[in-house]
């Protein structure tokens, strides 16, 4: 039990940056991965003013 209480409080004291940062990373992947698919929705022959 003593390696599962330092182990706490290794995320209790490190957990909340590492996952600030794993959500940065996703909210960059998941953003470019919206603005990207948008784009190929744009340059899709037949929608918008082009069809």
């Amino acid at each position: 039990m003593h390696a599962l209480a330092e182990s706490a409080v290794m995320l209790a004291l490190y957990g909340n940056e590492g996952t600030i940062f794993a959500f940065g990373i996703i909210g960059l992947i998941y953003v470019a991965y919206r603005s990207f698919c948008n784009a190929l929705d744009e340059r899709r022959p037949g929608d918008g003013d082009r069809g």
